[in-house]
């Protein structure tokens, strides 16, 4: 039998991805809004054109590059840019959760403290509403959620002295390079 504890949070998850889904079954036409021109800077990509302006073909420097690869490499060529958003942000966006979740649990929290800071994420108005849009805040909050939650792992890693209780210089952690490379990835 599943503890009351599993079951909210598992409801909790539900109740994520279907305030996502609601707000791209509900607003369609966002999807292709392309307020930041990320759908025009992946369709250059993923027709072999690179980081070119999609008015002027020039190569240029577009921010972030991540968020437009991943919309671009979605998840292949047979899958319109919108939905490949729509995916992103609906994954992404439960992906955020349960990483709040692990971070609160990580930081001493209940689980009952656990699971409402969980359910503030899976609730913020922002991150449910841009889950429609083409823009990168959703996969950045994940990525920043990532990182900070590697980091306290990595920090919490460790070999100690028993004498000092200082941490012994040692290999690399796998947590401390996960944490770097999704905050790296995240700007």
């Amino acid at each position: 039998m599943i503890d009351r504890h599993r079951a909210s949070f598992l409801l909790l998850m539900i109740l994520a991805a279907g305030l996502r889904l609601a707000i791209v079954l509900a607003r369609p036409a966002d999807l292709s809004t392309d307020p930041d021109g990320y759908l025009a800077h992946a369709e250059m990509l993923a027709n072999g054109h690179g980081f070119a302006g999609p008015y002027t073909q020039k190569p240029t420097a577009f921010r972030p590059p991540g968020y437009t690869l991943l919309i671009a490499l979605m998840p292949g060529t047979d899958v319109a840019p919108e939905r490949a958003v729509a995916m992103l942000h609906v994954a992404v966006g439960i992906i955020t959760v349960l990483l709040t979740r692990q971070l609160a649990e990580q930081i001493g929290l209940s689980i009952g403290k656990s699971n409402l800071a969980a359910l503030l994420v899976a609730c913020d108005p922002l991150l449910v509403r841009y889950s429609a849009l083409p823009m990168s805040e959703v996969t950045s909050a994940c990525l920043l959620a990532a990182a900070v939650l590697y980091f306290r792992r990595f920090r919490e890693s460790g070999e100690r002295d028993v004498a000092t209780g200082k941490r012994l210089p040692g290999r690399l952690i796998p947590e401390g390079l996960a944490a770097g490379i999704c905050l790296g990835v995240s700007v």
